[in-house]
């Protein structure tokens, strides 16, 4: 009786070959050239508050890395504590405890609260990570709306007057905040996988009793080599071809 080698395993090596098979996470390079963050400062009804303080001022690039599982069916993003925000070309106002003078920042706002009054603002030392649950991997798209950043350092340093009266100090702004853009998208390009994160987030704090919202746009773009196949996958494709080899020998035998 000639010997049945399942064939469907064949799709399977293909399969293996493209994703890791172990829980290993992937180191992922965030692509500065791609990936930046905008950040606006709006009250609580959505009204903007804020512009950028120098040319451009609002918005930074990222760079560092990401440590992403990747399997067939899902994907997953761990804390790796590498988000990296770029300083502007240009120093900005505030200093990091509110008092007047510049010194680098990775944001600087101008603040104008109608009927209130305003002042400067400016983020350093931000940190940040995206992170998230083992997520479905369907094609090359994931719900980007499960993704969580996370700011491990950083904070905004602040001189205002409102109302009259002079609001000086400087804020942490560590915490956690959803992301609301969906759209994630995994896929694999000239031998290299290309993962984007649209981005949509929103935090809040509170400056002298009025309640802000910071709200981050953007996008960040990440790559990595796809691995080579590992020890599972090749000895997959070994008993494939061993079952291909049996097989067509018993079918020559058949003809015989």
């Amino acid at each position: 009786m000639a010997y049945r080698f399942p064939v469907a395993l064949l799709a399977l090596v293909t399969v293996f070959a493209a994703f890791p098979v172990s829980a290993s996470p992937v180191t992922f390079t965030i692509d500065s050239t791609q990936s930046q963050i905008s950040l606006a400062i709006e009250l609580t009804d959505g009204t903007p508050i804020s512009t950028a303080q120098s040319p451009g001022s609002d918005t930074t690039t990222l760079f560092g890395t990401a440590q992403v599982d990747i399997s067939p069916t899902s994907i997953q993003f761990f804390a790796s504590g590498n988000g990296q925000f770029a300083l502007q070309p240009e120093p900005q106002s505030p200093l990091a405890d509110g008092t007047s003078g510049s010194a680098p920042a990775q944001y600087g706002l101008t603040i104008d609260i109608p009927g209130i009054g305003g002042g400067a603002g400016a983020v350093r030392q931000l940190v940040g990570d995206v992170t998230s649950s083992s997520l479905p991997l369907t094609g090359d798209s994931f719900d980007s709306t499960q993704l969580a950043m996370q700011f491990l350092t950083g904070s905004i340093a602040y001189n205002l007057n409102l109302l009259g009266t002079p609001v000086v100090g400087s804020a942490d702004i560590t915490f956690p905040v959803t992301n609301q853009a969906s759209g994630g998208t995994l896929t694999v390009v000239g031998g290299q996988y290309v993962i984007n994160i649209p981005i949509l987030a929103v935090g809040e704090g509170d400056v002298d009793g009025i309640t802000l919202l910071g709200v981050y746009t953007g996008q960040i773009v990440a790559t990595a080599p796809v691995p080579e196949p590992t020890t599972a996958a090749l000895v997959v494709a070994a008993c494939c071809t061993w079952g291909v080899w049996r097989l067509r020998r018993d079918r020559r035998s058949e003809m015989q």
